[in-house]
């Protein structure tokens, strides 16, 4: 999957955040839908803060696990 969202990255000259929700790929933790919703908000605020990307810059995409 990585190399995809590099190829991805690359053509669109963009930069991609890619997760793995907890319980799923190398995440550590239980999978529940509780701790899916509280992965998207961290990833989500985690984006805007730490590295000061305003919302109307950030485009979310998901694939179905």
């Amino acid at each position: 999957m990585a190399s995809f969202f590099i190829v991805l990255g690359s053509r669109l000259q963009c930069n991609i955040f890619s997760y793995d929700y907890s319980g799923y790929g190398v995440s550590q933790g239980k999978a529940s839908e509780k701790n899916m919703y509280a992965d998207i908000e961290a990833a989500y605020n985690s984006i805007k803060q730490r590295y000061h990307i305003p919302e109307s810059k950030i485009i979310l995409y998901g694939q179905s696990i």
